[in-house]
């Protein structure tokens, strides 16, 4: 389907960004969305594998984006390693995005008010 045979329904005009979430291309990560918001996650022993599949997949939808003439907003955008193996704590993601921009990393990051650190204590 192309942005020209694409024609929304029911959803609001005002709110582009809104009207193409459920067309998300088809990736290795899991997607979470709520209203123009998505975090995107995926789950290895490997670091380097979760490297790997979190740039493969910025590079896909990065295509999708510039395919539907949306921009990513870099500003907002960062990656985050969640998990309990102490030994690793100060690991730090580099996930690229256009093969060129390296993905910020943060220890802990806000989504949807709440925000997430590497032991996931919701505050």
């Amino acid at each position: 389907m192309t942005p020209q045979e694409w024609r929304p329904t029911g959803i609001c005009p005002d709110a582009p960004s809104l009207q193409h979430l459920h067309h998300l291309p088809t990736t290795v990560f899991r997607k979470y969305a709520y209203a123009d918001d998505l975090a995107i996650m995926h789950a290895d022993v490997d670091w380097q594998a979760v490297e790997w599949v979190l740039t493969k997949d910025m590079a896909t939808v990065g295509e999708y984006l510039q395919t539907w003439k949306l921009k990513l907003s870099t500003t907002k955008t960062v990656s985050a390693a969640f998990h309990l193996n102490n030994k690793e704590a100060k690991h730090e993601l580099k996930v690229k995005y256009n093969s060129a921009n390296l993905v910020p990393f943060c220890s802990e990051t806000k989504y949807l008010r709440v925000t997430l650190d590497r032991l996931l204590k919701y505050r």
